[in-house]
């Protein structure tokens, strides 16, 4: 089982490594991305194989009719992990595929001669053990991502202070498959329109028919000003590929739905008006909470439905320039927001109805 867990940590932290700089997040986000990776690895691991180790426990029992103990299921799993060493390589995208078919065809080979062995059984009950795990594996996998939930990593400060750079999220793919659609002050995460490979999350503040519109530091939607209430000052920490870059702003409660959400401001923002933009049917309008440095529908249009991923639900993991960020762990994406200090007093006078 140590073993397992250390290949498992030594693939899952390379791949991020790698992945992190190809897309040119820099030495620091590729190391950090890694941390990551090693850290949660060991979990996800230790889970998998008990998981793996069940199914094919399960199947044995049912081409076989009877087996050895479970424990001795789960040694052969957990040594088949060997070739995923394979992953420890810089390597491109094209031999890393390769190098990943290869190694799941070892595995099977694997598992399958060792199961063979411990169990005492014929090859062709053993493969059936051995496949049929990963095929079910995989379906679960791929029914969970496609319908139900996905981890996303934040990319940019477009969405602080709501989500900071390095956040990890999951998303909820289940709450609009039913004929629901987003509603306004939702944080989604969709397709851009530009290059459908990439993902955005931003937050929704029109909806189709809406006319939405911005006057300075006050955002309308069918020409109403929404009800907003000022926090403060504050400063908002960009970090970016070249380091944290820090810009003076004002800091905004917003009530675009039901629960209220914060949004920044430029201090150098003006009262010029922008828009009005139209919403047209089976679409969203979406800004960023950053709203002066969030490249949004006001640059590219709506979001047609048809590309909306999901709704972003929590926290699930964080980590920036200052390392891991514990506080933020957990952090619910809808519910009211958090502060502390005098902060916390000028955000409880705006919870409390203040202007």
């Amino acid at each position: 089982m140590p073993f397992a867990l250390v290949v498992g940590a030594l693939a899952s932290g390379s791949d991020a490594f790698f992945a992190a700089a190809a897309e040119q997040d820099g030495w620091s986000g590729a190391v950090s991305d890694a941390a990551v990776a090693l850290i949660v690895s060991p979990i996800r691991t230790f889970l998998s194989l008990y998981f793996h180790a069940g199914l094919t426990h399960l199947g044995l029992i049912v081409v076989r009719g009877r087996h050895r103990p479970f424990r001795e299921t789960l040694h052969c799993v957990a040594y088949s992990i060997a070739p995923y060493l394979l992953a420890v390589t810089p390597i491109t995208h094209t031999v890393a595929l390769a190098l990943a078919l290869v190694a799941l065809g070892w595995q099977l080979v694997v598992l399958a001669i060792a199961i063979g062995h411990v169990h005492g059984t014929s090859i062709v009950r053993a493969v059936c053990g051995a496949v049929g795990a990963p095929l079910v594996l995989a379906a679960l996998a791929l029914s969970l991502r496609g319908f139900v939930i996905e981890a996303f990593k934040i990319p940019s400060g477009a969405m602080i202070p709501t989500l900071q750079v390095g956040d990890h999220i999951f998303v909820s793919k289940s709450d609009y498959l039913f004929g629901s659609d987003p509603s306004r002050g939702d944080v989604i995460v969709f397709e851009f329109p530009g290059d459908p490979s990439k993902d955005f999350v931003k937050r929704v503040a029109g909806v189709a028919g809406d006319e939405v519109s911005l006057r300075g530091a006050q955002l309308l939607v069918n020409g109403r000003a929404i009800r907003t209430c000022r926090v403060g000052p504050t400063e908002v920490r960009d970090e970016g590929p070249f380091g944290v870059e820090v810009e003076p702003s004002e800091e905004f409660l917003e009530w675009l739905g039901e629960t209220p959400s914060l949004a920044v401001y430029s201090r150098a923002m003006s009262n010029e008006e922008q828009g009005p933009w139209r919403v047209p049917s089976d679409a969203v309008f979406v800004l960023g909470d950053n709203r002066d440095n969030s490249h949004d529908s006001r640059f590219w249009g709506s979001v047609p439905l048809s590309s909306v991923k999901g709704r972003a639900q929590f926290v699930w993991w964080s980590n920036g320039t200052e390392g891991i960020r514990w506080d933020r762990i957990g952090t619910p994406i809808h519910a009211p927001p958090r502060a502390s200090g005098a902060r916390a007093e000028r955000l409880r006078r705006c919870l409390g109805g203040s202007r």
